[in-house]
Order: C-alpha cells, then sequence, then structure tokens
C-alpha cells in the first residue's frame, strides 16, 4: 500500500489547492499540510512554494510526482496480478490509425490464442493512451506516434510510410511542388494525435506550418477522412496501411512522393518494471510474429 503522505501529496499536485485536496481525501486542511511538509522534512526537499494565493510546486515536486505516480501504477497491477482468476483481464490500447489498419487480424489471433482471456482495448490518441498507461489502467499500447523512448518501454512492430493522399484524378491530383499543395484544403486528425504531431515535425522541415494551408478540417476518425477524400473534398497525409487498398483500387493516389514518403514505426509501448512486464515481453514477441504474416500477405 502507497504511503498515506504519499497519496496526499499526489491529489494536492492534481487538485492544486489545500481546500480541494482536503474535500477529496477527506481529511482536514492543517492534515494536508502535515503530510506535505512530513514528506519535505524526509526527503530533504521543498515541494511547494507560496506565489501569492497560489501553491506552486517546486521542480523537485514535479521530479518527485513522475515517480510517485508510478508507483500507484504498479499498486494497481499489483492488484490485479493478485486476483485470483484464471486468467487475468488484459487491458490494451491502440491510436485510432493502427486500430483501423493491422488492429483487426491482430486481435483475432489473441483471441484465438488466449482463448478464455478477457480483453478490453481503448482506441485514443496517443497523448491519451499515454496518459492511461501512467495511470496504470493499460498493460500496453501500440502506438505511431512520437514516444520518449527513456521513459517507456518502446519495441517497434512495424516500419510503415506516412505518405499525402488524394483522390485519384481529382482536383488536387496535379499538384507539383509545396507551394500549390498547401492551396488545397487539409483535412486532418486532432491536436494529441500521433498522425498530426508527425505532420507538424514534418512539414516544419520545409517551414510550413498546418496554418499556411488555405483551410484546415479537424476529424477524429481516420475512416471519415479517407471517405472525403475519396469525394475530393481535400487532401490528407496518412499511414500507407490505412490508404493502401484505395491506392491499389485506383480511388486514391499519393501526391509529392518524393517529398512525403517518410518512414515510421508503430511502436508496442509499456512501463519499465511493472508485474506485467514478462507478460507484455511475451505479447510483443507473440504480435510481432503475426505482423510478419500479415505483412507478408499485405506485401508491406
Amino acid at each position: 500500500m502507497i504511503d498515506v503522505k504519499v497519496k496526499t501529496f499526489l491529489t494536492l499536485m492534481e487538485e492544486k489547492s489545500t481546500i480541494q485536496c482536503a474535500e477529496v481525501l477527506h481529511i482536514t486542511q492543517p492534515a494536508v499540510t502535515q503530510h506535505i511538509r512530513a514528506l519535505e522534512k524526509e526527503y530533504e526537499v521543498k515541494l511547494f512554494k507560496k506565489e501569492g494565493r497560489c501553491l506552486v510546486p517546486t521542480e523537485k515536486a514535479m521530479e518527485f510526482y513522475r515517480m510517485a505516480k508510478q508507483l500507484t501504477t504498479m499498486e494497481k497491477h499489483i492488484h490485479l496480478s493478485m486476483q485470483k482468476q484464471p486468467a487475468i483481464p488484459l487491458y490494451y490500447g491502440a491510436t485510432k490509425s493502427i486500430a483501423e489498419t493491422i488492429l483487426p487480424s491482430l486481435t483475432f489471433s489473441m483471441l484465438q490464442e488466449y482463448q478464455g482471456r478477457k480483453f478490453k482495448l481503448l482506441v485514443q490518441n496517443t497523448k491519451r493512451l499515454l496518459e492511461e498507461l501512467e495511470e496504470g489502467n493499460l498493460h500496453f499500447a501500440l502506438i505511431e506516434g512520437n514516444v520518449n523512448h527513456r521513459r517507456y518501454v518502446c519495441k517497434t512492430l512495424l516500419n510503415t510510410k506516412f505518405i499525402c493522399v488524394c483522390k485519384k484524378n481529382g482536383k488536387y491530383a496535379n499538384c507539383t511542388n509545396l507551394h500549390e499543395l498547401i492551396k488545397a484544403p487539409l483535412l486532418l486528425r486532432e491536436e494529441g494525435s500521433g498522425s498530426r504531431d508527425i505532420l507538424e515535425h514534418t512539414l516544419h522541415s520545409f517551414d510550413v506550418d498546418i496554418e499556411d494551408f488555405t483551410i484546415c478540417h479537424e476529424f477524429e476518425s481516420v475512416s471519415l477522412i479517407l471517405s472525403l477524400v475519396q469525394q475530393d473534398a481535400g487532401i490528407t497525409f496518412i499511414y500507407e496501411e490505412a490508404a493502401r487498398n484505395y491506392i491499389e483500387q485506383g480511388i486514391l493516389q499519393p501526391l509529392l512522393p518524393d517529398m512525403f514518403s517518410i518512414e515510421r514505426q508503430f511502436t508496442f509501448v509499456a512501463l519499465p518494471a511493472m508485474p506485467f512486464t514478462e507478460d507484455n515481453e511475451k505479447m510483443y514477441v507473440f504480435l510481432k510474429e503475426k505482423l510478419k504474416n500479415v505483412s507478408s500477405v499485405m506485401d508491406i
């Protein structure tokens, strides 16, 4: 069990108020103050400072928060490990690009391999999935965005390409340079998504921002974006796997392939040194092997 003082500290960091912290924990404000002072004395650091009426965490507090948060995550994982069940439920996440491309076949293989085990999938953007990992609500996540490799265990599942596409022979099919491309409506994912982050970094390498496009439309659905591109509503940047069938069928076509054919990875992401580390390693090996079979069929 986590020390009550650490729980108080974590709650205070999240609530940003001793009043709110006390209400959440059902203790008094003086008790909150006592717990924080006890931690400061024990670790010989200053965790908070007063700025007017605001309580502001110090750099040491931010460092302590990141480490203490891992304790709560580990506690959740230990609790799950100790459950008297023949098969522990598997909680995993995937970004939307992965969920709509390689995940259906992988999930079928998982269900076949681990019969009797309960699966629960969360499909969200990269930012949200990493938050859920930190909270201990996921065992692992399949992500295509940028991830801090020093903070997480990151293993490559698949190398893929990030490309720009439009309707085959549509209004924007004759774009031959970036200056012409930014005149087309841009259909893109919401902020926080891995593909949005990659797109922004890619455009910055050409000294271009998303705002430089004539107009931008944001959608949280990969399938909706693809449908709109097929109807010639604009262009989009997407993983090759998501658009592969449409390109092969002559419905969509790549744009400026010499500029936008960026090698990226679909990544298996987990927290280090957790009770499920061994299980995660086995799952990664299993998915990697299954993905080889899928990739050979798709000629990825």
